[in-house]
């Protein structure tokens, strides 16, 4: 048997003006041809479907494309749980006619996956409990045990939790640990003599290598998984998040981030993009491979020391036909004039339109420009994880010359509490709006 899994698609999301839609539309198409190709029995997504929210009407087509390519037509099992960029009423939406095809769809946590019985030659689908489903693939010689498990936020725990101060809740990290462990040994604990079982997660394992873009803002304790508290028994743990693909040392049961399949900031420049396939066969453990992925157009950085010498490298990349986007960082040993900055952002064939072969150039840094920090020339640098508190206080000191008041950080954090938990009162007011609705016809 055979899986594949991807993650951290961000459908709708830019970088800066430059818009990655056509990047992304060849992404559906590649996903698919490798299902087809490599004849997958499931597709496990493990989150950040969206970059957003609310995502432009043509994200929210290329991923119904995605799923309706991958399942084909109910002879192929999808299993997709929202990440931190999604809405899960949103994501989920889809579930009354995405269950019919063997797709399943866990959108908040602890929301009930549903079941469908296509019959002899299509997927069947059996919930075993919450997030948990036992899925059956025509073909196949095993059922599949799949426990889903949608971002756990650490603000949704300490809403959850006793009312109180924000250093009490800071100071309680252990309370999130114990939540999110609990959530994976239900997840986990179902069992049957032969059946492949894999658990998908959207977390951040401690030790991993992150990246810019998902750099976090944190308002309640630090609860990141530990490696070790992922159960031993697993054929495969499917980890979405973190963009940088990689597996997981120190877990008892094989466990990988399958990385975003585009690079989507300049700090995954260096990174080989792929999907992760997973071999499973009776009586051996499971071998995972990478499938390199080729949509996405290249992120490069320019470090130039003359705006010929960048013009000489545009050229050279149109002459190979490379296509990459670019942040020129500029150090002529003095300050950019405005004109020279304009060049560099016409430089190449794309300078008449984004979507046009060619370099485009989406930022320019002025590496001598005073009063501004030196960019890091490091594309493989990853920005440090930040607190809600300690990003506060540094933009205090930036802008009053001197630290907040307790008080006055203790203030903001109950502020971006009381949002949270407005938003969180929303979408449970449409929820129980759309079962009502449900329910009427």
């Amino acid at each position: 048997m055979r899986l594949l899994h991807v993650s951290d698609l961000h459908f709708g999301r830019a970088l800066g003006d430059l818009s990655r839609e056509p990047e992304q539309r060849d992404l559906v198409g590649e996903l698919i041809a490798a299902a087809d190709e490599l004849e997958v029995a499931l597709t496990l997504i493990s989150g950040d479907v969206f970059d957003g929210w609310n995502p432009p009407a043509w994200a929210e087509d290329l991923f119904f494309e995605l799923l309706d390519g991958l399942a084909a037509g109910g002879q192929r099992a999808v299993a997709v749980i929202a990440g931190n960029h999604d809405s899960g009423l949103r994501l989920a939406a889809a579930d009354p006619l995405a269950r019919r095809l063997g797709i399943v769809l866990a959108g908040n946590v602890g929301e009930p996956c549903q079941g469908f019985d296509g019959g002899g030659d299509r997927v069947r689908v059996t919930p075993l409990a919450a997030q948990v489903v036992r899925i059956e693939v025509p073909g196949t010689d095993a059922p599949i045990l799949a426990g889903l498990l949608p971002f756990l936020s650490e603000a949704r725990v300490a809403r959850e939790g006793a009312p109180g101060p924000l250093v009490d809740l800071r100071a309680d990290g252990s309370r999130y640990e114990r939540r999110l462990a609990a959530e994976i040994a239900a997840r986990s604990a179902f069992t049957e003599p032969g059946a492949v079982r894999v658990l998908a997660l959207h977390q951040h394992v401690i030790a991993a290598i992150s990246t810019d873009s998902e750099r976090r803002l944190r308002l309640g304790p630090p609860g990141d998984l530990d490696a070790s508290a992922i159960p031993a028994g697993l054929d495969y743990v499917a980890l979405g998040h973190l963009h940088r693909p990689q597996a997981i040392l120190g877990s008892a049961s094989p466990a990988c981030y399958a990385g975003s399949p585009i690079a989507y900031s300049f700090s995954e420049a260096d990174q080989r993009k792929r999907a992760v396939l997973i071999d499973i066969a009776k009586g051996r453990p499971a071998r995972i491979t990478s499938v390199p992925l080729g949509s996405g157009r290249p992120l490069e950085i320019w470090t130039v020391t003359s705006i010929d010498e960048a013009r000489d490298r545009a050229a050279r990349a149109d002459a190979e036909s490379a296509s990459p986007i670019v942040e020129v960082r500029a150090d002529l040993g003095r300050r950019l004039d405005p004109g020279e900055g304009s060049a560099l952002f016409r430089l190449g064939r794309a300078g008449a339109g984004p979507f046009l072969p060619g370099v485009t150039v989406v930022a320019v840094r002025d590496l001598h420009e005073p009063g501004r920090r030196e960019v890091s020339r490091d594309a493989t640098e990853a920005r440090a994880e930040v607190s809600a508190p300690d990003l506060f206080r540094e933009l205090w000191q930036n802008k009053h010359g001197s630290q907040p008041d307790d008080e006055t950080v203790e203030e903001l954090c109950g502020a971006l509490l009381d949002v949270a938990r407005d938003e969180e009162a929303a979408e449970r007011r449409a929820r129980e709006a759309a079962t009502r609705a449900g329910g009427a016809g």
